[in-house]
């Protein structure tokens, strides 16, 4: 089975240039505890086959969300609520994890789980063949889709 089959899909990013006030109430309302946090970037665009940059004459840039870390609300209460930063005016990129496991959709859910365990993560982002967010997968989901399987 591929992650692809399992996973949930990413709908819920938050800039990283967010308060954390801002990116809390967005965490209550939507019921989750962890978002991604993204960034605006220039990014060559990779996909553009031989003739269209022929054609246009140059390789032109793309503006694109590119995950830059992630934010937990474990993140909001050690680094910022226990050491007194205002939520109102700290910015989410100042207290998220930088440090976040990803896998590809095409990935076996056998590969995930070793990522998973490897890693030493609950969860992990999974990634489409242009690198792009699409989703997260947990220990959770596999196991699920496991007995489902079974």
């Amino acid at each position: 089975m591929k992650v692809q089959e399992i996973m949930r899909r990413i709908v819920h990013t938050v800039r990283a240039e967010a308060t954390i006030e801002d990116a809390s109430r967005q965490m209550l309302m939507e019921n989750i505890g962890l978002l991604p946090v993204v960034e605006e970037a220039l990014i060559e665009e990779s996909q553009l086959r031989g003739n269209i940059v022929e054609k246009i004459g140059f390789l032109p840039l793309v503006e694109e969300d590119v995950m830059v870390g992630v934010l937990t609300t474990r993140d909001i209460v050690i680094r910022a609520i226990a050491q007194g930063k205002d939520p109102r005016t700290t910015p989410v990129s100042d207290i998220m994890t930088h440090d976040f496991a990803c896998c590809s959709e095409d990935s076996d859910f056998s590969e995930a789980l070793a990522i998973l365990g490897q890693r030493k993560v609950r969860r992990l982002f999974v990634l489409n063949r242009d690198g792009k967010l699409v989703g997260i997968i947990s220990r959770g989901d596999i196991w699920a889709a496991e007995s489902e399987a079974v």
